[in-house]
């Protein structure tokens, strides 16, 4: 019992204090039940890929986001948002290490949920980052909330400063969209254009796309 509230006190951070209850320990249990669950889930086939579609604020596409999906037999579609940060703290995702090796072979990098999580400043000046995507807890309410409008468009300045790309995920309405474009974010991506889809749904949402230009170029 020390020892689990002591493991609760440290993901706190420093100078934490915890007692021990029985929610602890189930939440323990169930991390760990989690990981036993992923490391045989690669082998089970039960990963699958959705994209999402990034627009170019021409309205061209010109990218999309692959998002992992993980469907359990027991416990069914588990949340990425569950799953992911048992796989790095268990070492299961390594660190996205050989970054320059793959720059130099043409691969570019974008710094996903910027200003969040492990998303640092200190990384743009040691990581060969090409492109800064802007969170989508800060683009939600950039319309009506000052704070989040200031620091999406400070993103967006010290990114073009940088020679970086810059989008913004999670855009869901034109007036979201308008606010971006004026202030200089150069693609988009969120249910205002397309949702994750299946790698044949997004064919089929390209084709409609580029069909849809040509007519309007036409």
């Amino acid at each position: 019992h020390v020892d689990t509230a002591m493991y609760q006190a440290k993901a706190k951070g420093r100078n934490a204090i915890c007692f021990f209850d029985s929610s602890m320990q189930e939440i323990l249990e169930k991390r760990g039940q989690m990981e036993s669950a992923l490391r045989g889930a690669l082998e089970r086939n039960e990963f699958s890929l959705h994209y999402q579609l990034q627009i170019a604020s021409s309205g061209r596409p010109v990218g999309a986001e692959a998002l992992l999906r993980w469907t359990h037999p027991q416990l069914g579609s588990v949340s990425p948002a569950q799953f992911i940060p048992v796989a790095e703290e268990s070492g299961l995702i390594l660190r996205i290490r050989k970054m320059k090796e793959l720059k130099n072979l043409g691969v570019k990098f974008s710094m996903d949920d910027f200003g969040t999580g492990y998303s640092s400043l200190s990384y743009l000046s040691h990581l060969p980052i090409d492109q800064l995507k802007i969170d989508q807890s800060f683009v939600r309410d950039i319309t009506t909330d000052q704070h989040d409008a200031a620091i999406v468009q400070t993103i967006i300045s010290m990114a073009l400063s940088m020679g970086m790309e810059v989008i913004a995920e999670g855009v869901e309405t034109e007036e979201q969209r308008e606010f971006l474009e004026l202030r200089g974010c150069q693609a988009y991506q969120g249910y205002l254009f397309a949702k994750p889809k299946p790698i044949d749904e997004l064919e089929k949402k390209l084709t409609e796309l580029l069909a849809l230009r040509n007519v309007t170029s036409s």
